[in-house]
């Protein structure tokens, strides 16, 4: 004599999915299952279900021991997530080199559970939701926005770094009387990665002062208002200064500067 004993059924498969997804579902413990409802269902009296729904459902199957004694129900629900949308805003952006550019996505279908950008180049973060990016080079930067469901979108903008004359600035007029303020003429600047060459003549065109190879807001290769060790006299002074800016971008500026007392 055989003895039916009461059965347990259990399921088993991803119950998280995106739109137009499917998910396998296995039931164990019974011999004979029935799926409910068929929406979405490539069967509904199989162990093993695909299941494609189109909105979040909550199937429900019950299992039958094989002499039909005993019986065993358990519900699953099949969450469906929309992909979301991601929009950094225009496809490219033009800046000036050394400008710091914050991008702030906006997304439909959140909420977003993780944030991936790359490269890692010039960014504060590859992990957040607003990174700062440093404008040095050109570079296209892309981000994976992936909601609770797992579901992903992305989007790109391309940074096209530009330099300008208003990135280096050079003193109208200095006054070298060692009280510590605007002791020396200095070549300052954003987005610059070498000053390559800073001649200062005087009204006769002779050179002054030059310094070669040296980083912008460098106070100690400004001119201190000396010529070969002497105290120039006050006048009106010209100055030749070229630059190499982050983009590799070459520009020479040209101006003149007063030294006062």
């Amino acid at each position: 004599m055989t003895v039916a004993q009461p059965i347990q059924v259990t399921v088993q498969g991803d119950d998280t999915l995106c739109i137009g997804d499917r998910t396998t579902l296995t039931a164990f413990g019974a011999t004979r299952y029935v799926w409910s409802p068929s929406l979405g269902l490539n069967s509904i009296n199989t162990a093993t279900v695909i299941a494609a729904p189109q909105t979040t459902t909550q199937y429900r199957v019950i299992g039958f021991d094989a002499h039909n004694c005993f019986q065993d129900t358990v519900d699953i629900i099949v969450a469906v997530g929309q992909y979301p949308t991601v929009s950094i805003g225009p496809d490219s952006l033009t800046l000036n080199t050394g400008v710091r550019q914050q991008l702030n996505p906006t997304v439909t279908n959140g909420p977003i559970s993780t944030w991936a950008w790359s490269p890692n180049i010039n960014i504060s973060c590859t992990d957040c939701a607003t990174p700062v990016v440093t404008v040095k080079t050109p570079v296209c930067y892309a981000v994976k926005a992936t909601n609770i469901f797992g579901c992903a979108g992305t989007d790109t903008i391309c940074i096209k770094p530009f330099c300008e004359n208003t990135q280096v600035f050079i003193a109208n007029a200095f006054t070298p009387d060692g009280d510590g303020r605007n002791d020396k003429l200095v070549v300052r600047g954003q987005g610059i990665k070498t000053i390559r060459m800073f001649k200062v003549f005087n009204r006769w065109g002779q050179v002054v002062f030059e310094k070669a190879n040296f980083s912008p807001n460098d106070v100690s290769a400004g001119w201190d208002g000396t010529i070969k060790g002497v105290k120039a006299p006050p006048d009106v002074y010209v100055y030749i200064c070229e630059v190499v800016c982050d983009n590799d971008v070459t520009y020479t500026y040209k101006g003149n500067t007063a030294l006062m007392k």
